[in-house]
């Protein structure tokens, strides 16, 4: 087994190195054990209180290692026509928050995890309450990473 100790940057994504992937809730475990796409057994053996993401080099005995995380179910919410005011942007980000959601906020989008593609029903209707109209929801599959200061993972 490799003992990997350190993160030791952002590789490029055509980077020829090999790679463990991990879930969203394992990039926050400082210690655990995988085997690399190419069949190497690996030990993470990290600072307490990293958390990795998406494209972090890991270091240890002389090997480098690249983390990807697995794409999971994500809701995203946009306009659904012409703009949204701002009020109604928070008022629907507040209400993803009271559902115990973490979030990512782009341009003009709301990104959040869901179980399945079911639960798009129940946030298209408490959208509604808040934003008659205003917001579309679509389902798919995309490595999800929280805005820093939106994570609610320790509520739920």
């Amino acid at each position: 087994m490799i003992r990997i100790t350190e993160v030791a940057g952002k590789g490029q994504p055509n980077l020829d190195a090999e790679h463990i992937r991990m879930e969203r809730g394992e990039m926050q475990k400082s210690r655990l054990r995988r085997t690399t796409d190419r069949g190497t057994d690996v030990g993470l053996d990290l600072p307490a209180g990293t958390t990795l993401h998406d494209g972090d080099l890991v270091r240890g005995e002389g090997r480098t290692v690249m983390i990807r995380q697995m794409p999971e179910t994500v809701g995203v919410i946009s306009p659904a026509g012409g703009p949204v005011p701002a009020d109604m942007w928070m008022l629907a980000a507040h209400a993803i928050g009271n559902m115990h959601r973490p979030i990512s906020v782009g341009r003009d989008e709301i990104i959040f995890p869901v179980q399945d593609a079911s639960e798009r029903e129940t946030f298209a209707r408490m959208l509604d309450r808040v934003g008659t109209g205003r917001f579309e929801i679509i389902v798919r599959e995309a490595v999800f990473e929280p805005h820093e200061a939106a994570d609610v993972a320790g509520h739920g």
